[in-house]
């Protein structure tokens, strides 16, 4: 998974491609805990754009995306938020949302 800027993410977005924002911060614990579950869906799907974003290194992102509590994924599709997930979720359940997708 990818650490990327707010210009390298909404490009990645915008492209209408299904993609995973995981948007954390370095001294989140949560946000530790599930980079490893989000790297082995990342090598696991790929078909699927993961990317992952530093809220207090792109506080605009976070702004703009209303991300008001780490870890908070973003799933887009076809350029559009289309699921949030706020908090530690586990493999299966990050499964279910993608197949859902």
């Amino acid at each position: 998974m990818k650490v990327v800027n707010t210009q390298e993410a909404e490009a990645q977005v915008s492209s209408g491609d299904l993609t995973v924002v995981d948007c954390f911060a370095t001294w989140c614990a949560p946000c530790k805990a599930i980079k490893h579950v989000l790297d082995k869906l990342s090598a696991d799907l790929p078909n699927i754009t993961f990317l992952a974003v530093d809220i207090d290194n792109n506080p605009d992102f976070a702004a703009k995306m209303n991300v008001r509590s780490v870890p908070t994924l973003l799933f887009f599709k076809g350029g559009s938020v289309v699921e949030t997930v706020r908090g530690v979720k586990n493999e299966v359940a990050l499964r279910d949302i993608l197949a859902k997708l």
